[in-house]
């Protein structure tokens, strides 16, 4: 079990509650289905661009997916609490 000091603890706190509202609405289905768009369609539209873009693409878009489940627990755990 890892121990951690008080400051660690109350410092660690604040900042998951800054992300969770940092990423509470962002528009991640949104982000990825243009993502999805960009996939399927940069290979046509920029075959260039897509080559030197479409690894970071990938891995961004990878990120989003990532947090989704995230995204979903804090609006759960928001609702459980009457706060949105």
């Amino acid at each position: 079990m890892e121990h951690i000091s008080k400051e660690q603890y109350v410092q660690t706190q604040m900042s998951l509650v800054t992300f969770a509202s940092l990423v509470k609405d962002m528009p991640l289905t949104g982000f990825i289905n243009q993502a999805n768009l960009a996939e399927s369609i940069g290979p046509i539209v920029d075959p260039t661009l897509y080559r030197e873009a479409g690894a970071q693409l990938n891995d961004v878009k990878a990120l989003a997916e990532s947090l989704l489940p995230f995204q979903n627990e804090i609006k759960r755990q928001l609702r459980k609490i009457g706060a949105s």
